[in-house]
């Protein structure tokens, strides 16, 4: 596969480990309940826009990166319908079922027509790489998009404001902050979709989805949160690693392009070897700084009682 690594591949490609971590998370200890697995469809179907966006920013082939973001489309036009049955679950609305049924009947035709000219009709190339660019429909499922948004975060404050329980009304900011902060920033993605040379600040959702991470840790939000702390702590350096490991060697071989492949192998070794020697210590160092900060009163009970 012809690729030209760059600094750009890695805020997309964090944001893709950081969501299907999260996602994997609620889908395996979220207890099968049907707000969880909601939650899990929002996350997988955001990844797979973070990784569409990793690869087309590091592709030299415009026909490639043309194929991987109808495939790509093909499925996140799904977050529509998603996002919506997940606030409607979560604030237990159930007078409204007609609306999510259309929203994921318009999904289902956008999806079908994804593939075609008046969809995605080719793609254009900026600084940070390849970008798909819109037909006429994309013009339409942005305006849909939006207006789902809206009215999602409007039910979302409604809800806030109406909230009596302070532990639950805790959780609804953090849905507010994360959920809705990582969809808001994604619509950004629609400038560049549309000829505009803006940086797609989509490839950022990491930064808010980071803080739902931290409420479902601190607050156990969507009640899987005490179950998932070393998974999260694996995910979360997974993610360092891999993301420094990434810059590190797209810095040498700019630096050092004159030295050959050779040199570039062995200092891929090496580089290996010491994330092999630095994690476990890191990830202990990273564990007690987690246990400190999210579960400090527990630890101070223990303490007591010992």
């Amino acid at each position: 596969m012809p690729i030209d690594l760059n600094f750009w591949v890695i805020p997309p490609f964090v944001s893709f480990l950081t969501l299907f971590a999260l996602g994997g998370l609620a889908l395996v200890k979220g207890k099968g309940r049907k707000v969880n697995l909601l939650f899990a469809g929002i996350c997988f179907l955001g990844g797979l826009l973070s990784i569409d966006k990793a690869l087309a920013s590091v592709v030299t082939d415009p026909g490639l990166a043309l194929r991987s973001s109808r495939i790509d489309h093909m499925f996140v036009v799904f977050f529509l319908p998603v996002y919506l049955h997940f606030t409607h679950t979560y604030l237990g609305i159930t007078g409204r079922k007609w609306l999510i049924g259309l929203a994921y009947a318009f999904s289902c035709c956008l999806s079908l027509l994804s593939q075609g000219d008046y969809y995605l009709e080719g793609v254009k190339q900026y600084f940070f790489g390849y970008y798909a660019k819109g037909g006429p429909l994309i013009y339409l499922f942005g305006a849909a998009s939006t207006t789902n948004t809206l009215y999602c975060l409007y039910l979302l404050f409604r809800g806030l404001k109406r909230e009596k329980d302070p532990d639950r009304k805790n959780k609804t900011k953090y849905i507010i902050l994360g959920l809705g902060g990582a969809a808001l920033m994604t619509h950004f993605n629609f400038l560049p979709l549309v000829g505009i040379g803006f940086y797609p600040l989509g490839n950022l959702a990491f930064i808010p989805i980071l803080v739902l991470g931290f409420a479902i840790l601190k607050h156990d939000l969507l009640d899987i949160g005490f179950m998932v702390q070393k998974g999260l702590i694996y995910s979360l350096l997974t993610g360092l690693l891999t993301g420094s490991y990434a810059l590190t060697i797209i810095l040498f071989n700019h630096v050092f392009k004159g030295m050959g492949q050779r040199w570039s192998i062995l200092f891929s070794i090496f580089f290996f070897v010491v994330i092999v020697f630095v994690f476990d210590p890191l990830k202990k160092r990273v564990q007690l700084v987690i246990d400190r900060l999210l579960f400090k009163d527990k630890y101070d009970y223990q303490k007591t009682l010992m």
